[in-house]
């Protein structure tokens, strides 16, 4: 006797294809249009383990509400995200509650994969926004020409100059 879709049609039928129909998964009791080859979680091939995936365990969860004020283009906080999440699936194959299948394997592989992009996307963003010794050393001089120019009296221009290149060292707060 063959085992029917246990779907519905859009009319409120009941669905007229064999479970398993069009997937891989003859027992499952629903055809591939009504969810038989559906895969939930980490074993489906969209799986997702970012900072706004549903699928994040609460733990990791928690370390990331923990995070403040997480700045625009600063993608550390992502790479600890990411950092957070293979340890904690490292500790779940660990623990004996994932297997360490080939599947998983590649997953795991594929994680590390965006963790060395994304710290060479950190690189070169810090790289592309930190200014050159040369670059300070030009923004230094056209500053003490505008000066010349536009405040009238040496000791004045020379007041301006020594407070524009002074170097505060930030005050630490208790």
């Amino acid at each position: 006797m063959t085992k029917y879709c246990g779907g519905k049609t859009r009319k409120g039928t009941k669905c007229k294809r064999p479970a398993g129909w069009g997937t891989d998964h003859a027992g499952s009791g629903k055809c591939k249009l009504h969810g038989g080859a559906s895969l939930k979680g980490i074993e489906s091939p969209r799986y997702d383990s970012g900072r706004y995936s549903k699928y994040v365990p609460k733990t990791v969860q928690e370390k990331i509400a923990e995070l403040d004020n997480y700045p625009l283009l600063d993608l550390a906080d992502e790479l600890q995200t990411q950092r957070a999440l293979i340890a904690d699936y490292l500790g779940m194959v660990q623990g004996g509650e994932r297997p360490l299948i080939e599947t998983n394997i590649e997953m795991l592989i594929s994680w590390m994969n965006k963790v060395g992009v994304m710290v060479e996307r950190i690189i070169k963003i810090n790289n592309e926004t930190a200014l050159t010794s040369a670059e300070i050393a030009h923004l230094k001089f056209r500053t003490a020409d505008l000066v010349t120019k536009y405040i009238d009296g040496p000791a004045k221009q020379r007041q301006f100059i020594i407070e524009l290149f002074q170097i505060e060292q930030p005050k630490l707060t208790e």
